[in-house]
């Protein structure tokens, strides 16, 4: 029973330390997780040279990748093996304070959203336990393929609806438009 308690104790002092914040630059997160351990290919072509930073933080077992669009952390992606549903809701809680989740469960994954939907996070229990966390611009980027955020006038986030019908689903024959739309429009 005592090391069970610990265990705990210590996974959620873990947590804790091993929160990063979307909007954070590359130095921050240096900063904050130690040298990177190294790149991979990005998830999402957005990403700024279509790369992910990967660090590993040793002393908490958890591995975080960041993907960053302009400079600056719009998905990042905690995976360990002792982050279960309860530690991955507590992490939320500490890289989001004050936000209020939303929780819905879709193909045996869980999802999370902000109540203004400007951050989004799905938990992954198999076949890798993580966490992925999203900010707005980066769940367009996931969801909706077709849409060119670095083509839009305004900046991430801004005008939503406005862009133009071609790369909201109203392409020809042919294009990615033809696909059936995610089941997460409107997140």
């Amino acid at each position: 029973m005592k090391k069970q308690l610990l265990a705990t104790i210590i996974s959620a002092a873990a947590l804790a330390a091993a929160d990063a914040r979307l909007g954070e630059s590359a130095s921050q997160c240096d900063e904050r997780y130690g040298e990177p351990t190294g790149e991979l290919p990005a998830r999402l072509k957005l990403s700024d040279n279509a790369k992910a930073v990967r660090y590993f933080v040793e002393s908490l077992e958890i591995e975080v990748t960041v993907e960053f669009r302009s400079g600056k952390a719009w998905m990042v992606t905690y995976a360990a093996k002792h982050l279960g549903k309860a530690k991955a809701k507590e992490l939320l809680t500490e890289v989001a304070p004050g936000v209020k989740w939303g929780e819905d469960e879709f193909l045996g994954t869980d999802h999370f959203h902000a109540e203004d939907d400007s951050v989004h996070a799905i938990y992954y229990s198999s076949p890798e336990v993580k966490l992925v966390l999203l900010d707005k611009a980066a769940q367009v980027a996931e969801y909706h393929p077709p849409v060119r955020i670095a083509d839009r006038a305004e900046a991430p986030g801004e005008g939503e609806g406005t862009a133009d019908a071609e790369t909201e689903g109203d392409a020809g024959e042919g294009d990615q438009g033809d696909e059936p739309r995610s089941a997460f429009d409107g997140l």
